[in-house]
């Protein structure tokens, strides 16, 4: 089943940078399906993989387009931006009901999935950084009318946990930008083994998994903080850039204080 969605970019989409927020793509997501299934079937859809590749940055101003198909077992997404070019390419796999099934078979158009994302895949290797914790609560907005979380809410408490690591490391915001340096998220691939709950507390576990000279990868896991259950790891892929959208390296000493870890 395909269908698509235009969007107006709003400034509220943005962020700091004035390119839509990389969570709020997956939000976009949220509303293509939302519009093509019954909102009954919304109590259904349990994340258990998503894979987002970001390829262009989409500006506030943009008249884009989302396109979407909806199969039995999963949801592929590809955002046009107003040149027509693909911005983000995603997959999310949900957990199977029969019932979403059913209603997915009934509803199909006919239309195949023609588009090739990166498969989804347990990154196997080794994580070389030591962790970062932060503590986040689940809130209502966090959750789907079924009470699962959203993969919008997993991006959120990525970025959080990578800018708080980040600022314990001694490399906050404000610093890098002085230095004419920021990391730009290209993709993330998440896996969800348990959907957390509302009321929740949660800790965002962050580490710099791995990282080259012009690229590096976070690995997120998120933990019930009272039973101590890994519920989800989400590794985001990042690029390094100056502000001027140049490739670059990281300034000296920021991955050596970032594979540290947090300091007591």
């Amino acid at each position: 089943m395909h269908g698509q969605t235009t969007i107006n970019v709003t400034i509220y989409h943005c962020d700091y940078f004035g390119h839509v927020n990389n969570s709020v793509y997956l939000d976009f997501m949220q509303q293509a399906i939302s519009e093509r299934l019954p909102i009954e079937l919304h109590a259904y859809l349990s994340p258990k993989r998503c894979r987002v590749d970001y390829i262009k940055p989409i500006l506030f101003g943009e008249r884009i387009i989302v396109h979407c198909w909806i199969t039995e077992a999963a949801s592929f997404f590809q955002i046009m931006n107003q040149e027509d070019q693909v911005a983000v390419k995603a997959r999310i796999e949900w957990v199977f009901h029969p019932e979403l099934a059913s209603k997915v078979k009934e509803l199909d158009n006919g239309t195949s999935v023609e588009m090739d994302v990166k498969k989804l895949k347990n990154n196997k290797d080794e994580t070389k950084g030591k962790p970062f914790f932060l503590p986040v609560y689940v809130a209502s907005r966090d959750l789907t009318t079924g009470g699962f979380c959203t993969t919008a809410a997993f991006m959120r408490w990525s970025e959080i946990g990578f800018e708080s690591a980040a600022q314990k490391s001694g490399w906050s915001a404000g610093r890098n930008l002085s230095l004419n340096w920021i990391s730009y998220a290209i993709s993330q691939d998440l896996e969800v083994f348990v959907t957390p709950k509302w009321d929740d507390v949660i800790v965002i576990k962050s580490y710099l998994h791995d990282a080259k000279k012009i690229r590096g990868v976070w690995r997120h896991d998120f933990i019930q903080r009272d039973t101590n259950e890994l519920l989800a790891i989400n590794y985001v892929g990042g690029a390094f850039l100056n502000l001027q959208g140049q490739v670059t390296e990281p300034p000296t000493g920021l991955l050596d204080d970032c594979f540290q870890g947090e300091r007591a």
